[in-house]
Order: C-alpha cells, then structure tokens, then sequence
C-alpha cells in the first residue's frame, strides 16, 4: 500500500508538472488578506476615540449612513467601519494594481 501511494504521488507530481514550468501567481481574497496582514489593526468593540487615540486622525471620514448607522475612517493602509461609536471590523487597504507598473497595467 505504502509503495502504491508513493507511486501515485510521483506520478502526479511529473504529470502536473512536465507541460508549465514557470512561477505561480496565488490571488488571496480581500477577507484572507486582512487575516495574514501584520498590520496591527483596531479590533472591533473598540471606540471612535480609543481608534484616534492610537492610530491618529483618519486622513478621510466618510459620513454615516443607514440604519443602524455606518461610517468609515480612512487611513493610508487600513479602514476602518464604525457602527456609531463602535468598530464593527478593520480591514487592509486593496492595493490599487492600476498604479503598479509591475503588474503589467496600463
């Protein structure tokens, strides 16, 4: 059995490999980035004023809208959404691949 799997596991691993050769682009969804980000973001249950009291001023404010009440502070890396005076989440900044010359954009 031992030897079987072992020969299965080669097999797939030429097979998969003998027609690309070549670096593999990994797309993580937003949600997965937040999560492995090592920013240390504000945690949710936290206030509007404990959020500016460590992290300064937010370089934007959208306003709140809805019922019950969302609004999000803006930083450079990270947002923040606020259900009144409360963090509801944190979350990494997309990165805007547009202004990325790397990525092949126009």
């Amino acid at each position: 059995m031992k030897h079987w799997l072992v020969s299965s596991v080669l097999a797939v691993l030429l097979l998969g490999s003998a027609g690309t050769l070549g670096a593999q682009q990994i797309m993580l969804p937003l949600g997965q980035q937040t999560e492995n980000s090592a920013l240390d973001l504000p945690q949710r249950g936290q206030t509007k004023d404990q959020v500016a009291e460590s992290r300064g001023e937010p370089d934007t404010v959208q306003a709140a809208v809805g019922e019950p009440p969302i609004s999000v502070w803006e930083y450079k890396d990270f947002l923040v959404y606020f259900e009144g005076d409360w963090v509801l989440r944190a979350v990494v900044r997309h990165p805007d691949l547009t202004d990325n010359p790397e990525d092949g954009a126009p």
